[in-house]
């Protein structure tokens, strides 16, 4: 397939996510996402 087109994947959450808590990579050909939850978001801002 060649680079450039593009899909559309819709992923229900069981509720809702705030921007910040997004975390997404493009690697290898493949698209990580990655949704903090609150107490991995918490430990995050404690380590920082």
């Amino acid at each position: 397939m060649p680079r450039g087109d593009r899909y559309k994947l819709v992923i229900e959450l069981p509720e809702e996510v705030e921007l910040d808590k997004i975390n997404a990579k493009y690697r290898n050909g493949v698209l990580e996402i990655r949704i903090m939850k609150k107490m991995e978001r918490k430990k995050k801002i404690l380590i920082q």
